[in-house]
């Protein structure tokens, strides 16, 4: 079969192929820690120049990590819940549905949304499943949220934002987690943030080639979640190094970002429970899971 040709016009649905190519080379690095062959399959399958990614190479194991570590907490949580829906917001190429145990996805409904030039790509380049339903929308609309509250009115819910809320500016990410907050009381929210001093120094740092859609997310203190509605509260936060794996960046990059408190803090990933009426009037905050 020949390569499909991606007719993708929105710079930041763009950055797709940035994440499948990383994921694609830590499943191929010898003796490593993530396996997603369909990551590779996908690259085969387009006609698309990876080339211009060539220089951000060292950030395949931090986006390898950081899928790895989202498919754990939507496993995990679809165990912890009776009726669970779970949302891949700006969903991209991933094939995350196909990364799951088999068991574990059969018992949730899962919903891949992304604007509709990806998932139109996405419709060629992946299989389907019943409980894997294709969403085309923007994550900044308001539309389907309704739409999904309305379809799974019994459901809870987690939202998975991988690799997304970095491109756009603070105040779009907390009208998009305000929204989510007054319509899903209850669920949850797995999204990772960038720090103003990295979308200050990201072109020195990255290389401008691979920054058609720059990093826009200032946010140093993932508290700040908190003042985004009434109901947000922060369960977890996680840098990089923290995770056993990030040995795999190399020495050098391993105690740069260990030790220099600016690169540790550059990312992270931030987990937010969105709180029902009783936990609201009880006043509790969920522990950190530092």
């Amino acid at each position: 079969m020949d390569p499909v040709i991606p007719h993708i016009t929105d710079d930041v649905a763009d950055t797709l192929f940035i994440n499948i190519l990383m994921k694609c080379h830590e499943h191929r690095r010898k003796n490593g820690f993530y396996h997603d062959p369909m990551a590779c399959h996908l690259v085969e399958s387009v006609d698309y120049d990876f080339t211009r990614f060539e220089k951000g190479k060292n950030s395949s194991v931090c986006i390898a990590l950081r899928a790895k570590y989202f498919d754990e907490v939507v496993e995990a949580f679809i165990r912890a819940h009776p009726d669970p829906v779970v949302v891949f917001v700006g969903c991209g190429l991933d094939p995350r549905f196909h990364r799951l145990n088999p068991a574990t996805a059969a018992k949730a409904v899962f919903y891949e949304l992304d604007l509709p030039e990806v998932i139109a790509l996405r419709e060629q380049l992946l299989p389907h499943a019943d409980n894997d339903r294709l969403l085309p929308g923007s994550m900044l609309d308001t539309g389907w949220m309704d739409g999904l509250r309305r379809d799974h009115p019994e459901s809870t819910f987690l939202f998975t934002m991988e690799g997304v809320c970095i491109y756009f500016e603070k105040a779009a990410v907390r009208r998009t987690m305000s929204a989510l907050a007054a319509r899903f009381p209850g669920g949850k929210v797995l999204f990772d943030a960038t720090s103003s001093w990295l979308c200050r120094n990201q072109e020195r740092i990255i290389g401008s080639r691979i920054l058609k859609a720059p990093f826009r997310l200032a946010l140093d203190d993932e508290r700040e979640v908190e003042t985004w509605a009434d109901n947000i509260r922060l369960e977890s936060c996680r840098y990089y190094p923290d995770f056993r794996d990030f040995r795999h960046t190399g020495l050098v990059q391993n105690l740069m970002l260990r030790l220099v408190p600016q690169f540790k803090k550059s990312s992270r990933i931030i987990a937010c429970e969105l709180e029902g009426p009783a936990a609201r009037d009880a006043g509790g905050i969920p522990a950190s899971g530092n």
